[in-house]
């Protein structure tokens, strides 16, 4: 039978903010992309959270809830670093780890749970080995699928572990309320809220024809994951997201096209790593403006043929933003998406076109860096010329 670990680290940016200054450890932590009155949270340690505070609030509202809280902008390369080391001790357990993120990973252990006494002892060892090299918790769920594994860890944070068996389904998931359900989003759930669908267990009894009808494809979706059940039990090989994005919030209200230009064009490199790295390309592009009266709007384009590099999406995202920010008004916020994602095997191609070919070297290149020394390794030189303007990434 399959056997999946999913670890995840508890409140990761804050929980090494607070191993680094001891002073900080058992008070409220808040980690922020800047300290200006438009930045967002991007982690808060369990002390904050208590207070309300979670990611992507804004800080102002932050310090409001908990004025007494230790306010720090964001150490990426650092927390970068300390991924690295731990994607190293994950690998001393399973020969097949993929860490999705940069606080995150699945271990599929399948075969190898018996050299540690089985599942939970294996589970037990590894997060002894994570305080004992790093010096941080982690949550480990364990399930026959990755689905269970992911529910499982995010029932038992902080420093917890859990096996969910397949037969405990119906007892420890049923009575969640949906939006618990890992891949359930805020709209999704009131959406199936106004449906009379509340919990997990109302999902699961469910007719899945109905739901299909109701929902489409996602609600079959949703029935199976109600069920525990889950297709992908090891490494994913298609990309599962239906769209990926970026966006940065301005300290200063921006007018300067060359300056809009720059910071999207950071964006878009970003993006097309991100693309490079989950194998897809992408059949859409669409844009996101945010004035300084705070109206937004969005443009959007569909592709002939699908992108996975940084000048392709670039160029359909200017020429989107440029039709929607004819007038010049003042940006407060710039993003930029893909969506219709395409699994793509990316490599450099072979083609005549020497210049499409030094582009995929390039992009190579960078993305080797990244993958070596953190996503801060290597930037454009447009891209830093204007990030004094920025606040945050996202």
């Amino acid at each position: 039978m399959p056997l999946i670990l999913h670890v995840d680290m508890d409140a990761f940016f804050a929980a090494v903010e607070q191993r680094d200054n001891p002073s900080l450890k058992g008070r409220p932590v808040v980690v922020c992309g800047g300290l200006g009155p438009r930045s967002v949270v991007s982690a808060a340690s369990y002390e904050a959270r208590r207070f309300g505070v979670h990611a992507a609030m804004p800080v102002t509202e932050a310090r409001r809830r908990c004025p007494e809280a230790v306010f720090l902008v964001a150490r990426h390369r650092h927390y970068a670093q300390v991924s690295r080391r731990l994607r190293s001790v994950l690998e001393e357990f399973a020969p097949d780890v993929e860490q999705t993120s940069i606080d995150e990973a699945y271990l599929n252990a399948t075969g190898c749970d018996h050299l540690w006494g089985g599942p939970v002892g294996m589970a037990k060892a590894l997060k002894q080995r994570v305080r004992a090299e790093l010096d941080l918790t982690c949550s480990v769920g364990i399930g026959q699928n990755r689905f269970l594994a992911k529910m499982a860890s995010s029932l038992c944070k902080p420093d917890g572990l859990l096996h969910l068996e397949s037969h405990r389904v119906p007892e420890l998931l049923w009575p969640l309320a949906v939006r618990r359900l890992c891949g359930v989003g805020q709209k999704t759930a009131e959406r199936l809220e106004r449906l009379g669908l509340r919990t997990v267990g109302d999902v699961a009894r469910a007719d899945p024809g109905w739901l299909e009808a109701a929902l489409g494809t996602w609600g079959r979706w949703l029935w199976e994951r109600a069920h525990g059940r889950d297709p992908v039990t090891g490494r994913r090989e298609k990309p599962t997201e239906r769209s990926l994005s970026h966006e940065v919030t301005f300290t200063c209200d921006v007018s300067d096209p060359e300056a809009i230009r720059a910071t999207l064009l950071g964006l878009c490199d970003r993006l097309a790593r991100r693309l490079r790295k989950a194998k897809a390309a992408a059949r859409a592009v669409f844009v996101k403006l945010r004035f300084a009266d705070f109206h937004t709007i969005t443009r959007s384009r569909t592709l002939g043929h699908a992108v996975v590099m940084t000048e392709d999406i670039f160029l359909v995202a200017w020429d989107l933003v440029r039709q929607g920010w004819a007038a010049r008004r003042p940006l407060r916020l710039i993003g930029v998406g893909v969506s219709g994602l395409l699994e793509s095997g990316w490599q450099i191609s072979w083609l005549d076109d020497e210049r499409q070919r030094a582009k995929e070297r390039l992009a190579l290149a960078t993305d080797l860096l990244r993958d070596r020394f953190g996503e801060d390794a290597v930037e454009r030189a447009a891209v830093l010329l204007v990030r004094g303007h920025q606040d945050g990434r996202r």
